[in-house]
């Protein structure tokens, strides 16, 4: 699998002029999951399209779901697609693995919880590892966790959705009107949008801003500006990119892309 390397500035810490060792991160992206290995960022309650298993590494993870919610405690969460949701290393390092809902991992999540002592027990921030490929960090954590290697992707059944996801991602920075969607695909907008929803989970406008985000980090890591990645996604202005960011992952990009951390590219699925 071709692998695409980079170094970025990103932050993590409020004094993130020269972070240390244990500032720094790792952050691995497929075109359909991602890993993050590192600090946690502060963040608020945020939602995003890909469900989320995280491991505290350090410390018990405090996870709620609403500003009224109670605080829950464990070692793990599972976080279910586009669920509101805040999370709380409490000051430790953590590992986050993300999966789109498109791909077949997502049912696989409540295994992975229950394998978490056989996870922790195996070392989940290799040194000896940092410099191979994407897809040996990959295997290395998929057999700490018992998930297949590599993950299979599911096409969803219904070949116009397909269609419609296919150009959306392809092609993030267009507007892609619903009306005009819909007729590439031989159906009513308003049949599109049922269909679309039932069959990804959320509504059209939802997942090209949740492909958008994905753009612009895929920008970032290749060298790009904030602000010029935000433009080349399709966004307005990096105004609106940055709110749109911190919506879905609770703190803005400027908080991430701060401090010195590897960031590694996956071409697969």
């Amino acid at each position: 699998m071709p692998i695409v390397r980079n170094e970025v500035s990103s932050g993590l810490k409020k004094t993130a002029e020269s972070p240390s060792a244990t500032d720094r991160y790792r952050l691995y992206f497929w075109n359909y999951r991602a890993v993050y290995l590192g600090p946690s960022p502060e963040n608020a309650l945020h939602r995003h399209h890909a469900a989320q298993l995280c491991i505290g590494l350090q410390r018990e993870l405090r996870v709620r779901t609403g500003t009224d919610e109670r605080w829950q405690h464990a070692p793990a969460f599972i976080i279910p697609p586009d669920k509101l949701h805040q999370v709380d290393a409490q000051g430790g390092r953590i590992m986050a693995i993300y999966w789109e809902p498109e791909s077949d991992d997502c049912p696989l999540l409540e295994s992975a919880v229950s394998a978490y002592h056989l996870a922790t027990r195996a070392d989940m921030d290799p040194a000896d590892l940092r410099d191979r490929p994407i897809d040996a960090q990959w295997s290395y954590w998929a057999r700490c966790l018992e998930f297949p290697d590599p993950p299979p992707f599911r096409v969803p059944q219904d070949s116009r959705v397909r269609r419609v996801i296919d150009s959306i991602r392809a092609h993030p920075h267009r507007a892609h009107a619903i009306e005009h969607l819909a007729a590439t695909v031989s159906l009513s907008a308003s049949r599109l949008r049922h269909l679309f929803v039932e069959s990804v989970g959320v509504p059209i406008r939802q997942f090209l801003l949740w492909t958008r985000i994905r753009t612009v980090i895929h920008h970032v890591i290749l060298g790009a500006s904030l602000t010029d990645a935000a433009y080349a996604a399709g966004f307005s202005d990096a105004a609106h990119m940055t709110h749109t960011f911190r919506r879905t992952f609770g703190f803005a990009p400027s908080q991430l892309f701060r401090v010195r951390g590897r960031i590694g590219i996956g071409t697969g699925n």
